[in-house]
């Protein structure tokens, strides 16, 4: 599985998504867990029934081998009915007696070789269905780890997708923001005729300030309401005009958001023309 904790540092995913991230991943995590629990648990009691067939059938054998040799002992017996049988028709030392005593040890040892075959044969079965039961275990162990990372991966571009679409969202807020409180500063401006830094540094096709940074267009609009305030309306370049005090502060306070890295060397230029 990707690491997923790179990938989202990769992908500047901020503190707060990766907190989703990670509040999600413990779930799945949690819930992927269960599942192989219970998988495991189901492979086990395979297992133990299985365990216990053999147990069964380990029993059956011994008690056949038991019943086996009680019946060849029985058959061999010189006091037992058998060779009462022989004596009682004059046979207790012929020939017949001797293959009697075969017949019986050639029974007894093939029934204990059948019941030996036998145990082997269902062992051999369970053994079998023991390692079934194993393989489709692991084969679902692994599909539930695949489906864990693959949901884990999809949060996390569904979170970065989230992320750029918030930033988009408070990106246009901005612009929106901006280009209104230019708007504003142009209309209270419009009725002592036009002209000044609004009509000369607008692209009418976007409202944009050409030529500057998003953070430096917001810098420029704040400058404009606070000096059009002062004035109490008129254009632009009337108020920048009547309100030295104002103009010196704003241009060290450009001079400074320059040394902060905040606005470029071009930004620089642009605001400092335009005053």
């Amino acid at each position: 599985m990707a690491d997923l904790a790179q990938m989202a540092k990769d992908y500047g995913l901020t503190e707060p998504f990766v907190n989703k991230l990670n509040l999600s991943n413990k779930y799945l995590s949690d819930s992927a867990l269960k599942e192989s629990d219970m998988v495991n648990s189901q492979i086990n009691q395979q297992v133990m029934d299985y365990d216990r067939y053999k147990q069964q059938a380990e029993d059956a054998a011994i008690k056949e081998g038991q019943a086996a040799y009680i019946d060849y002992s029985r058959a061999i017996n010189p006091y037992g009915q058998n060779r009462e049988n022989l004596v009682g028709i004059g046979l207790g030392r012929s020939g017949l007696a001797e293959t009697s005593y075969i017949g019986a040890n050639n029974t007894y040892q093939g029934r204990v070789t059948d019941t030996v075959r036998n145990k082997e044969n269902i062992f051999a079965d369970i053994n079998n269905n023991i390692a079934k039961a194993r393989e489709t275990g692991n084969i679902e162990l692994a599909r539930i780890e695949a489906e864990k990372a693959r949901k884990m991966e999809e949060n996390l571009w569904r979170l970065v997708e989230e992320q750029n679409a918030e930033a988009a969202r408070i990106e246009d807020q901005r612009r929106w923001d901006a280009q209104f409180a230019l708007q504003q500063a142009a209309s209270r401006g419009s009725g002592s005729g036009s002209g000044g830094i609004y009509d000369s540094i607008i692209d009418g096709s976007n409202n944009d300030i050409v030529g500057l940074s998003p953070y430096a267009q917001q810098l420029l609009s704040r400058y404009i309401n606070t000096m059009s305030n002062n004035r109490g309306g008129g254009v632009i370049g009337n108020a920048i005009q009547s309100t030295g005090n104002n103009l010196n502060t704003i241009k060290a306070t450009i001079n400074s958001q320059r040394q902060q890295g905040l606005i470029n060397d071009n930004d620089v230029r642009i605001l400092m023309n335009q005053l």
